[in-house]
């Protein structure tokens, strides 16, 4: 595992640009998304029972602006990862091409021409939701909880305490979700590759044998 993620990182290092400037408006999007929760408080709590027009007006104003720079900072997140995830799934799949271009015949000869497509777009594909932008999201989102639950320490921390109580059982609930979801994944994409494999060398052997007018010895 831990070979894997060094990969995904040395990886991401060929576009450390592109992955900076995602990651400077996801942490821009935390920014004005954090504070939306305290002016939420503050404005059922002080400003509404002031009955005042001017600051109800200020309150509103902050909290609108800060509902759409999150909007967009968050749509600007997702035209940069959308574009430099398809750079990488690009030169994703033709580097494992040249690989298997690379491939010994004595070993090339005992995988399934089909299992060898699926592994080349299937599998490849479902790289797509974690590179680069599940990434991104991932840090954005760990520090946007942090920043959530420290702001609703400050507001009422014996309420959030009691909320906290709730994070180990749904961990303990995600842990067992996610190493079922994970074998059920293996054998679905194991499955795929057969089905793939069998379609693939079946189309293939019906041109061979409309080619080679063999239908008398099919």
């Amino acid at each position: 595992m831990r070979r894997e993620i060094n990969n995904i990182f040395r990886l991401l290092l060929e576009y450390k640009r592109s992955v900076i400037v995602s990651l400077v408006w996801a942490f821009s999007y935390i920014f004005v998304r954090v504070p939306l929760p305290f002016l939420y408080a503050s404005l059922i709590d002080q400003v509404l029972p002031l009955k005042e027009v001017k600051p109800l007006l200020i309150t509103v104003t902050i909290l609108i602006g800060c509902i759409v720079l999150a909007g967009a900072t968050n749509y600007m997140v997702q035209i940069i990862t959308a574009k430099l995830r398809f750079n990488v799934m690009v030169n994703l799949k033709q580097s494992l091409y040249q690989s298997i271009q690379r491939v010994p015949y004595k070993n090339y000869i005992n995988y399934m021409s089909g299992d060898l497509t699926s592994r080349v777009t299937s599998d490849l594909d479902e790289l797509k939701y974690l590179l680069p932008d599940g990434i991104v999201l991932m840090i954005r989102d760990i520090i946007l909880s942090i920043g959530l639950v420290a702001l609703l320490l400050m507001l009422n921390w014996r309420l959030s305490l009691i909320s906290l109580v709730l994070i180990p059982l749904f961990s303990v609930f995600f842990k067992s979700l996610a190493s079922k979801l994970n074998r059920l994944s293996k054998e679905s994409f194991e499955k795929r590759g057969i089905v793939k494999a069998v379609v693939q060398e079946h189309i293939e052997g019906m041109r061979d044998i409309q080619v080679n007018n063999a239908y008398s010895h099919h």
